[in-house]
């Protein structure tokens, strides 16, 4: 297997496991990250936005896979959505200051995901 169907699989697979993570156990996994899930709606908002959200998007990655014109959007996608997340998270270290280490954690693999799809795409042709 090359690097670059590693990254969109490697990337399909995290987006896959989080979103049934939260579509299963919402209140255990917002709680992971201070996030506190109070009535009946929160929940079902979260399990669609964190849970059903990302699940769609591996199976979007997944779809990449079947035909090689389709990689280099999977590539794209996956430097956006997870540059996405990094963005986001930077925005809110800078207004809002430290939390807690799992942020970092999270942004560290966030910036990697991207790097690799950048470096992926520079390999791919149009």
């Amino acid at each position: 297997m090359n690097l670059v169907k590693f990254s969109i699989i490697i990337t399909a697979v995290i987006f896959l496991v989080i979103g049934l993570m939260f579509l299963t156990s919402p209140v255990y996994w917002a709680s992971s990250v201070d996030i506190s899930l109070n009535s009946t709606t929160a929940i079902i908002d979260f399990q669609a936005t964190y849970g059903g959200c990302m699940f769609a998007i591996g199976i979007f990655f997944l779809y990449c896979l079947r035909k090689s014109e389709l990689i280099r959007i999977g590539l794209i996608l996956q430097a956006i959505t997870l540059g996405g997340f990094a963005f986001g998270r930077i925005v809110g270290v800078f207004s809002n200051g430290i939390p807690k280490p799992i942020i970092f954690y999270l942004l560290a693999a966030e910036i990697s995901g991207v790097l690799l799809a950048i470096f992926c795409l520079s390999k791919t042709r149009e």
